[in-house]
């Protein structure tokens, strides 16, 4: 059976602390409970498999990442998105573009990436353009 170390008094106090925080994330929240159950209890990980609904392989790396960095690497981290829409970018720029090829927008969507360095696609500009004239007519 594996079975982590007992935590130090500092490392208690800010596990409990997480445990009181309203923003903790249901997935981070187990990870949590199945180091504190491990380590104040003795659970094992075939029992906290089962109780906890998770792969005990899952556990395992859980178990890992705390014995390698502390309580801290089991958050969730930051995770790289797709690249935000055409929002970011300067509009009339980009109806100017449309505007002097507005019957080809993989054209357009070519000179915005070639003269302007901005990544897009065709279906990405026309349902950019479609929320362009959705506003217009309010």
């Amino acid at each position: 059976m594996r079975y982590l170390s007992a935590f130090e008094p500092s490392v208690e106090y800010e596990l409990m602390s997480i445990f009181r925080r309203t923003d903790l994330l249901a997935r981070e929240r187990l990870r949590f409970t199945a180091v504190y159950l491990n380590v104040k209890h003795r659970v094992s990980i075939p029992a906290l498999s089962q109780q906890l609904s998770v792969n005990s392989m899952t556990i395992h790396g859980w178990f890992n990442l705390y014995e390698s960095a502390g309580l801290q690497a089991l958050f969730d981290e930051p995770r790289i998105g797709r690249v935000g829409s055409l929002e970011a970018y300067d509009e009339s720029l980009i109806l100017a573009l449309v505007a002097s090829h507005p019957q080809n927008l993989a054209q357009v969507v070519a000179l915005l990436r070639e003269q302007h360095q901005i990544e897009t696609k065709p279906d990405i500009l026309r349902r950019y353009l479609k929320k362009r004239l959705d506003l217009a007519k309010d």
